[in-house]
């Protein structure tokens, strides 16, 4: 099974939803965050001919990923969705902020002094103030520090990696508080919308060091667009759970027997295997003609020969 497959426990929430014990391969790749695009990274990869189905949460993924890209995107709706959420009781007047996070390979980037800066101008509206810190940022001590010596108590979520307990841990921490906030829109702001708390955005924004110019600039957009009615002082002290289930995805939750159809969990696992197997094999092959392709029209050699070994090598390596 793909890596991606496990962050955030997802594979095992929806396994549990279908009834099974344990999640078995995908037969293809989901989405496992919120996403102002396609759902995911637009890499070359994603412009191959032979791909296998992504998992996408909402229409306007699977729109952008029609337009961008050859992935053939199937929507779902969001793991949450499937999820029997642990709720609490929320403290009436209390606020659960959560910052835009960064990644591994991108960490945050952003004047976090400017953002604790405008939580404090609104800190005496709440009874109480929390802030909830991704794991990248929660292990640095000298992020910690910053809300600590402020005053403000920190919760963690626990690691993305394999981590089943991670949307539990998220779910509790959101619904202890009647009110969540974040200063750039994501995962976090829609999950709370869907749990029906009352989220706004505040603050200024942060993002991770890899998102571009054009991802930027759409997270702005979609701000001042079709999730315009969550800023503070639009919000109207409401909660806004049509946005969430909007951008979740909620119109493509499926019953479980359609969900173990549609990510072949009724299918023979050794199937499913040798139809990765195939499209590993085909997609060498392409890969290669491509390459070899290119090479021929700069020498004008013939890649015939080439070609034909090529693919009985791939044959063999593709089981």
């Amino acid at each position: 099974m793909l890596a991606s497959n496990h962050l955030y426990g997802h594979d095992r929430i929806l396994a549990r939803y279908c009834g099974l014990t344990a999640p078995r391969p995908i037969c293809g790749e989901l989405q496992h965050g919120w996403n102002w695009d396609c759902g995911f990274p637009i890499t070359s990869d994603h412009r191959r001919p032979i791909r296998p189905r992504v998992f996408v949460w909402s229409r306007f993924n699977q729109e952008a990923a029609r337009r961008k890209t050859a992935l053939p995107a199937v929507p779902i709706g969001a793991p949450l969705l499937y999820h029997d959420a642990p709720l609490e009781d929320p403290v009436p007047g209390s606020l659960l902020a959560c910052p835009a996070h960064g990644w591994e390979r991108g960490p945050l980037v952003g004047d976090m002094r400017g953002y604790l800066r405008s939580l404090d101008l609104i800190r005496h509206r709440f009874s109480r103030v929390t802030v909830c810190l991704y794991w990248l940022e929660y292990q640095d001590a000298e992020i910690r520090a910053l809300y600590e010596d402020a005053g403000y108590p920190i919760v963690t979520n626990g690691h993305r990696d394999a981590n089943p307990a991670f949307l539990d841990n998220l779910c509790r921490n959101l619904s202890r508080h009647e009110y969540v906030t974040t200063n750039v829109v994501g995962t976090v702001a829609f999950y709370a919308l869907y749990l029906s708390r009352k989220m706004f955005l505040w603050g200024t924004p942060m993002y991770a060091s890899d998102a571009g110019e054009a991802a930027r600039a759409g997270l702005v957009a979609i701000q001042e667009g079709r999730c315009s009615i969550l800023h503070y002082d639009r919000f109207g002290d409401r909660c806004h759970r049509a946005v969430g289930e909007a951008e979740l995805g909620s119109e493509f939750r499926r019953s479980p027997q359609d969900l173990k159809v549609v990510l072949g969990w009724d299918r023979d696992p050794r199937v499913i295997h040798a139809e990765r197997a195939t499209r590993r094999v085909l997609d060498r092959v392409w890969m290669w003609g491509r390459e070899a392709r290119t090479v021929a029209m700069s020498t004008g050699a013939s890649v015939v020969g080439a070609d034909r070994r090529r693919v009985r090598w791939a044959r063999r390596q593709g089981r």
